[in-house]
């Protein structure tokens, strides 16, 4: 980790350290923007042939926000904010405020999908007569029963 992960992240050079404009991370995330699109194919995922959405929380204001296909034009930048961890990673600025990974407010953000898909069927919660599974056996077992 010291050296960084080729394709992802690198150390910055020390003498960053030593200016008055510290760099605010550990790592420099350049290498995962070339490398999202050089992978990444963006029209397509900007086509909203299937859903595409990723959540960071903005710096300035604390509040949680979805980069969200269905509402704008998802670009590198925002998956890097999605995953951009403090102090490892850089705030990564996008659309005009500065992000960090979501996770830091929200760590299964499952509300959103769920809001924005609802159910058609209401969820079937265990209701005690199938007995707690020790093994993995006991779960697929379980799975089965509570299916029928």
């Amino acid at each position: 980790m010291l050296f960084g992960q080729p394709g992802f992240f690198e150390p910055h050079n020390p003498s960053a350290w030593l200016t008055p404009t510290r760099p605010t991370s550990y790592y420099d995330t350049k290498p995962l923007k070339a490398t999202l699109e050089r992978l990444v194919d963006f029209d397509r995922i900007n086509a909203c042939e299937t859903r595409f959405s990723v959540g960071a929380v903005n710096v300035r204001t604390g509040n949680f926000c979805y980069f969200d296909n269905a509402e704008m034009k998802i670009r590198p930048r925002h998956v890097m904010a999605s995953g951009a961890l403090p102090p490892a990673f850089p705030a990564v600025e996008a659309d005009g405020e500065f992000y960090w990974d979501g996770g830091l407010v929200s760590n299964t953000p499952l509300q959103y999908v769920l809001s924005y898909y609802p159910r058609r069927s209401p969820a079937r919660l265990p209701d005690g007569s199938v007995p707690f599974p020790h093994r993995w056996q006991g779960l697929s077992n379980r799975s089965r029963k509570e299916r029928k």
